[in-house]
């Protein structure tokens, strides 16, 4: 049993270790900036979805909204800019280091906090210390999702609310990916899991887990911790990162604000959002 609890504990370390590698470099993130966070036409869709996010989490004006696995700040300072107090959270200190600058040169820097932590550890936040939480395309990439899920719903407050943006692996995207990969294997392993569709990439250097959710586990996840579905809504249809630069993902990106601006079904949309709000416990009970 000693030795069980030995490999698990070093199987855990080296996860820490080889996720802390590969966000702190610099080339990760410019990729990720470079494709879903740059360009007016994303931009513009950026902001219309951080404002339907707004008004489902309802934040009151002197609340805090925790912004869990911020990475270079851009949805931290877009929220700060709506007025909002904000705390980014992330465990490259490298990319920490820009979110900051970005903050700075957004003229938000007195509403906006960074810390350096882990999201399946933020023993450094208290019980229910947030009015708000946001978490975008984060628990993903994190192979012990269930301690994440935990520590988010313990820092939230009772009667505040978190969303969750994740890929859904029931979406007709994923679909079309699995029918390609039975004549192509590509340069990751599939694996299905209780979570959803677990692509765990070959290449060394490359982001080693990448999770396509089981969104209805995510919901029963949250439900166990107190936090009940409130909405669920298509944020895009489409991964633009699958669209080469240029046209095709300008079209995309204009497909996907269609689907989102007309509410269209979120069950065969590739990107998720799950809005939980935290129950009160009045005498024993949930309300």
């Amino acid at each position: 049993m000693h030795r069980a609890t030995s490999e698990h504990t070093q199987g855990k370390t080296s996860q820490r270790s080889e996720l802390n590698g590969v966000f702190e470099r610099k080339e990760i993130h410019d990729q990720w900036e470079s494709v879903y966070r740059r360009g007016r036409l994303q931009q513009a869709f950026d902001d219309a979805i951080a404002k339907r996010l707004l008004r489902y989490l309802a934040v009151p004006s002197d609340g805090c909204i925790l912004d869990a696995g911020c990475g270079t700040g851009n949805h931290t300072v877009r929220l700060a800019a709506a007025g909002f107090r904000c705390v980014g959270v992330d465990l490259s200190g490298t990319v920490l280091q820009r979110a900051s600058q970005l903050a700075g040169a957004r003229g938000v820097t007195s509403r906006v906090s960074f810390f350096r932590c882990r999201l399946e550890d933020m023993s450094r936040f208290g019980d229910g210390e947030f009015d708000a939480i946001h978490c975008r395309g984060v628990l993903m990439h994190i192979p012990r999702w269930k301690a994440a899920v935990r520590e988010l719903c313990r820092v939230l407050k009772p009667g505040g609310k978190i969303a969750i943006l994740e890929n859904n692996h029931r979406s007709l995207e994923l679909l079309l990916v699995r029918l390609v990969r039975l004549v192509r294997s590509g340069d990751s392993d599939m694996v299905k899991t209780e979570a959803g569709i677990e692509f765990r990439c070959r290449i060394d250097g490359a982001v080693p887990l990448t999770r396509v959710t089981n969104v209805t586990r995510l919901v029963s996840e949250l439900r166990s911790h107190g936090v009940r579905r409130v909405a669920r809504f298509a944020t895009q249809f489409w991964d633009v990162n699958r669209f080469p630069r240029g046209v095709c993902r300008a079209g995309a990106i204009l497909f996907n604000r269609c689907w989102f601006f007309l509410r269209l079904p979120s069950l065969r949309s590739s990107g998720n959002a799950v809005i939980g709000e935290k129950q009160i416990r009045i005498r024993g009970h949930n309300t």
